[in-house]
């Protein structure tokens, strides 16, 4: 049987007499075969490549078993409701579920036998969670299921309100701080008043699409449709442009703007298979980089031509398995070769110089040590590359890392060096990072909402709404829309220049180097003019690979011959990534005098930052101390640009490039506001929200609802079936927004709707469904759990997934928590996949206003695990105080009773005689967890 799709594609699949399939293939050569048992169960699998995947079943035909291509195995137990209670992942740890009477998860035990807690109100609505460290939050409600307050454990409230039509009208943040939103008599919003007082207002057309923005500086932006509702035109008020194209299929194929023009080509699956950028006044800067896949749809080579190829080989499991690099002549060069556990964390590199780094996980993946070692004494076999066999040579250099219960970074050892070690406050922000070898603090106060106001010994001072004025002896300037456009320490002045689009234009510093900056209408930066008095002019060009920035050719300008005059190379950095990984794993720097040899980074586990640079013989070449905001401050900055995922080291300011924004790692803060407004969170400049060790920012757009732990993708934001307020076109690409949920995510949704609305109406199940697809295209697989393989990448794609906050741009929805459905769609996608717990549902930001536009027009484009920890009341017997931990239960009795009171549940007598029956127990014995009582 064959089916042909709109776009030519056909496909052909057979089925058993039973109706079960048993063979796919494609005409672009995608195979595989399926075997099942007599009742249907899928017991065997088998892709094009070789993969082979088997499966068991119980008598119930619950899924007990499942064995991978690289043969770890995974063990699966149930309650006689059919409900996952245990599961064995492929190292031997146990995850184990709880559930409450209504068939909810109330509590996690990851395989360290720690414990995450979920609390339901008696509305059944998501109430809170308490995490591994103790934190917790905790919803307000009021009226139709709106969200109020949302409390934390440092005391801190953000509180919301609404008009009669339950729009969202004010905010008032942490401190006090108000954001205002005005609406018309339909409920579309028609000005707003930020937290640092920036006025925006907005105007739609006859058919209630947004027409135009203006700001409060006169500046504006106005937007143009086509008959699908897709954006086609922005023109801004200083003559730049945005013009976009699509193909018969609405996907982008032209991006254009008044600086560069950017193009796609795409295959009959729709991946794209070049793109092609170019300045519009330099037709010599235009770049192609091309993109290969395999029969497994997983990508294999990255092609510049006539540059330079990187390829990218897949094992049977889909991993990649080692980089190799062409210059252009076609012999592909060795950089490096990947090791696996069966859980598919990366557990070691080995160079194509012998070198190598071996790492060491604990249970939930965390690095806990990361070891380098040089050259061994191996014997090379003809034809074999220098690396196989394993590393035999002694350490050169090693770090040791300590993690707490909720994943957050509490040591980090260097044998050399000595161990430094960091303490956060209530809400999990760094506090304080410590040098014991030295003695050394480096201390961090943040503000209720979010202000660094003393960084490392440096005190800072902020306006209202968070925006930084006065930071080591400097003082600060911004003009109307929020932006720095002075900065004065002494007699010292540098200035700043910005496009209405909100991008930094240029900068002058103080002996008057002039810096320009041209981009793409991504915000990636194609071009950096820098011009010294009394020298020729120095180019920066840049090319990239989607996201990724692949190289950097640094050229001067002859000193005659006017603007014409050639350029000579003075400097090109090329840098190579790994699929599996958000950061470059080598670099090299090709001089004047030759070719540069590849230099391996060494990355700090959690929010990957360099902390070394090796050679491919294991040589140690620099090793860096940093501030836990990324400044460095022993080694030599320059030796690389890299820094966090996405942020580019400017030499000549100390800044760091974020494509839409420019960060400052001195202050810890960003130059201009969230482009995003309120969709990017209440932090206007703050940085991760105060978490740089354990959340990056790849873009400088905290738009997240979805983030990826470790590897390689943006973030992705989800709309509820009944928002308003949804984009007429996706993200990034401008093409049509469509609402189609993943066919994990609808196969995940429970069976028995909780909810009125329908179970996958709300903005999660969206979300989700985009982190997974987008996760599908950039890595060219598929993430269907009906097929091995594609269990097998949903895994690996749901393991990445570092935090889901839920920032629903509905008001009438759940805001800022998931609803139950959405609750129990989490833990069933989680344990269809095998990957474990899901992460916390964070209320990382308020639900953003209901058909609010963001801040700019712009086209958008990323917590921890751990090992989980004893309750509070172990922890207090521990230490030895018991009678506080005796107090701390009967309060939290108690406090469990007195609502039960309130709600006419229970006499008041009745609840004293409770309370008193508790207080006489033996202390020790009993510890109160999720309004249940249990003996230790």
């Amino acid at each position: 049987m064959a089916t042909r799709g709109p776009d030519g594609l056909e496909t052909q699949h057979a089925r058993d007499p039973n109706g079960n399939l048993v063979y796919l293939s494609d005409t672009m050569g995608l195979v595989a075969s399926f075997r099942h048992d007599e009742r249907g169960c899928l017991v065997h699998a088998e892709t094009a490549d070789g993969g082979k995947t088997t499966m068991k079943y119980d008598a119930l035909c619950n899924r007990v078993e499942i064995i991978e291509p690289h043969g770890g195995a995974r063990a699966l137990r149930y309650d006689f409701l059919g409900r996952l209670m245990e599961m064995r992942d492929e190292k031997g740890g146990f995850h184990r579920w709880l559930y409450d009477a209504m068939g909810r998860v109330v509590e996690y035990c990851s395989p360290l036998g720690a414990r995450t807690s979920t609390i339901y109100d008696e509305a059944g609505r998501f109430a809170g969670e308490r995490d591994a460290d103790g934190r917790w939050f905790r919803l307000i409600y009021a009226g139709l299921s709106e969200v109020i307050a949302v409390e934390r454990s440092d005391g801190t409230r953000v509180s919301y309100a609404y008009d009669r039509e339950l729009g969202m009208v004010r905010i008032v943040n942490e401190e006090g701080d108000v954001h205002t939103i005005e609406r018309d008599l339909e409920g579309r919003i028609l000005a707003e008043r930020t937290f640092d007082g920036r006025s925006l207002r907005y105007r739609n057309d006859q058919a209630g699409r947004l027409s135009r923005i203006t700001f409060d500086d006169g500046e504006f932006v106005e937007m143009t449709y086509d008959d699908l509702d897709r954006v086609i035109e922005r023109a801004f008020s200083d003559d730049t442009f945005h013009k976009l194209e699509y193909d018969e299929r609405g996907r982008l194929v032209l991006f254009e703007t008044e600086a560069a023009r950017t193009q796609y080509t795409y295959d009959a699956r729709g991946r794209c298979i070049r793109e092609e950028t170019a300045l519009v006044n330099d037709p010599s800067s235009a770049t192609s980089v091309q993109q290969l896949y395999d029969a497994g749809m997983n990508r294999t080579r990255m092609n510049v031509p006539g540059a330079f190829s990187i390829a990218t080989p897949r094992d049977p499991a889909g991993r990649c398995s080692a980089l190799f690099f062409s210059d252009g002549r076609g012999v592909d060069q060795p950089i490096a070769a990947f090791a696996y556990d069966p859980m598919d964390a990366e557990t070691g590199r080995l160079f194509a110089g012998g070198g190598g780094i071996a790492l060491t996980r604990d249970a939930h993946g965390n690095v806990v040590r990361s070891a380098v070692s040089c050259r061994g004494t191996a014997v090379e076999r003809p034809g074999e590359p220098i690396w196989v066999g394993k590393l035999g040579g002694p350490e050169t250099l090693r770090f040791d890392f300590r993690w707490s219960p909720a994943d957050e970074l509490q040591v980090l050892a260097d044998r050399d060096r000595g161990a430094q070690s960091f303490t956060y406050d209530a809400r999990g922000r760094i506090a304080q990072k410590r040098h014991e070898k030295r003695a050394w603090t480096e201390d961090y106060v943040l503000s209720p909402r979010g202000d660094v106001r003393w960084i490392g010994g440096r005190a800072q001072s902020h306006l209202v709404g968070g925006r930084l004025v006065l930071t080591n002896g400097a003082t600060l300037t911004y003009d109307a829309r929020g932006r720095l456009v002075k900065k004065v320490e002494g007699t010292a002045v540098t200035t700043y220049s910005w496009s209405v689009l909100g991008l930094l234009s240029g900068m002058t510093l103080p002996d008057r180097t002039r810096l320009e900056f041209v981009y793409d209408g991504f915000a990636r930066r194609l071009e950096k003019r820098v011009v010294r008095r009394d020298e020729a002019m120095v180019r920066h060009r840049y090319r990239w690979d989607g996201e990724d920035l692949l190289e950097e050719t640094v050229e001067r300008q002859a000193s005659t011959g006017g603007a014409g005059a050639p350029f000579t190379l003075l400097e090109r950095r090329r840098y190579a990534y790994s699929p599996d990984s958000p950061a470059p794993v080598a670099q090299a720097v090709d001089t004047e005098a030759g070719a540069g040899a590849w230099k391996y980074f060494v990355h700090r586990d959690g929010a990957p930052l360099p902390l070394a640079l090796v050679d491919a013989d294991g040589t140690v070449d620099q090793v860096f101390e940093t501030e836990a905001y990324g400044r460095v401050i022993a080694g030599d900055a320059a030796a690389t640009l890299s820094r966090f995922p996405g942020h580019w080291y400017e030499p000549e300011t100390g800044l760091h490039y974020n494509r839409w924004r420019y960060f400052d790692p001195v202050s810890a803060t960003y130059l201009s506001p969230e482009p995003l407004g309120l969709e990017g969170g209440l932090e206007a400049y703050g940085y991760v929200s105060g978490r740089p060790l354990a959340v990056i920012d790849a873009d400088g757009l905290m738009r997240s609802t979805v983030t990826s732990r470790r590897g390689g993708g943006p973030t992705q934001t989800g709309y509820s079936a009944r928002d308003p307020r949804t984009p007429p076109t996706e993200p990034g690409s401008n093409e049509p927004y469509q609402r189609q949920l993943h066919p994990a995510v609808a196969a995940a949704l429970p069976t028995r709707n909780a909810m009125p609305r329908p179970a996958g109406g709300c903005s999660e199940p969206d979300a989700v469904s985009r982190y997974l697809q987008d996760y599908e295209r950039r890595n060219g697989v598929s993430c269907d759990p009906g097929t091995p393989r594609g269990q097998r990448h949903l895994r690996r794609a749901l393991r990445r997934m570092g935090s889901i906050g839920s920032n629903d741009s509905d008001p009438n929805a759940t805001a800022c928590a998931p609803c139950p459905n959405c609750s129990q769609m989490l833990s069933r996608l989680y344990a269809m996949a095998g990957a474990g717990q899901p992460p916390p549902v964070t209320p990382a930001s308020p639900p953003p206003p209901r058909n609010a536009p963001p801040g700019t027009p712009l086209p958008p484009p990323t917590a921890a695990r751990g090992a989980l920890p004893n309750t509070q009341l172990r922890n207090d017997i521990n230490a030895g105080n018991v009678a506080d931990a005796n107090r701390a239960n009967t309060a939290r009795y108690a406090e469990t009773l007195d609502q039960q009171v309130a709600a006419g549940q229970m006499s008041r007598a009745e609840r004293d005689r409770r309370v008193g029956r508790v207080g006489g127990m033996n202390p020790g014995t009993y510890d109160y967890v999720n309004g249940q009582w249990q003996q230790l």
